[in-house]
């Protein structure tokens, strides 16, 4: 069983968010209401945990990568949009003037890997934050008005110079609703709404992975309210959306070694090759599930088991 543990503090995890980079997988964790951070080489065979020294109270945070920095964005308590490099101090993006709400989704686009970030704000409007000017701005959709949505994730794929960014979102009467962006991530669809109806409120989080074929398929993931893993697949859904109420397969239910909480982050680690998907469960501990992209049931969730051993 992963704990995480200080002896001045009892905390529940507050977040996860990996990465793969260099080959070699990161991810961060904070504690509820503490703030703190820890830093794992996500090795199942060899894991190594560090406390990092500097703290914020924000939410969860999100992890990037680009070409020669980690960068990590966190929404305080304050509602206010935090950004920092890897090993350097946190500061705020002093040009928002904004209350931001909800998730930090970011994802790179163009082949620098220039960072932007998808956020909603207290007006229910999505707003897009670009690291190349430090500025905010409008998301260029038909209708950016999202009063609709309970949660936002966006994920990003850059293939023979165009940057696609797909992004997904549950509503409120439980629908799933999608949409594509493209001119580096700042053109987007309207939002369409899915025929995977979810019947349960659940926590979405998609991934791009590649089919054998290189036909480019799109995974979501989902927790339900009863603690269970699902994952529906959608093929060529970077390509177009004109038909995106039609190419979803079912909803299927996966295997976990204990109840889920929360799914937290997605990503593909460049060494193995294999999609990662790594929640918290509801007894509180990390686990994680992959799958490969050549075969439709991904491998059930494994609970990771170390402690936090360097302080």
């Amino acid at each position: 069983m992963l704990v995480l543990e200080d002896p001045s503090y009892d905390n529940k995890l507050d977040g996860i968010s990996c990465i793969a980079r260099k080959n070699r997988s990161k991810c961060y964790l904070r504690l509820e209401n503490v703030g703190f951070e820890y830093l794992i080489e996500l090795n199942p065979l060899n894991l190594t945990w560090y406390q990092l020294c500097d703290h914020l109270a924000t939410k969860p945070v999100t992890l990037l990568s680009n070409v020669n920095n980690i960068n990590i964005f966190a929404r305080t308590v304050k509602n206010e949009l935090y950004h920092k490099y890897a090993n350097d101090t946190w500061y705020v993006d002093t040009k928002n003037d904004y209350k931001i709400i909800g998730e930090v989704s970011c994802v790179t686009v163009n082949v620098d890997g220039t960072i932007i970030c998808y956020v909603r704000t207290e007006q229910n409007e999505i707003l897009i934050w670009n690291q190349a000017d430090d500025s905010f701005q409008q998301l260029q959709t038909p209708n950016n008005t999202i009063s609709f949505l309970t949660d936002l994730y966006c994920t990003s794929e850059y293939d023979d110079g165009i940057t696609t960014v797909v992004c997904v979102a549950t509503s409120t009467d439980y629908n799933v609703y999608g949409m594509l962006c493209h001119s580096n991530g700042i053109q987007c669809s309207s939002w369409i709404l899915l025929s995977i109806k979810t019947k349960f409120q659940i926590q979405l989080r998609p991934l791009v992975f590649f089919y054998g074929n290189q036909k480019r398929h799109l995974g979501l993931y989902a927790v339900s309210t009863d603690s269970e893993p699902y994952i529906c697949t959608c093929q060529n859904c970077t390509e177009t959306t004109n038909n995106w109420n039609e190419i979803w397969s079912e909803w299927m239910l996966l295997t976990s070694v204990r109840p889920l909480q929360t799914l937290e982050s997605t990503f593909i680690n460049d060494q193995d090759k294999l999609a990662y998907i790594v929640a918290i469960t509801q007894d509180d501990n990390m686990a994680y599930s992959t799958f490969d992209g050549q075969h439709h049931i991904p491998r059930p969730f494994l609970s990771l088991s170390n402690r936090v051993t360097s302080y």
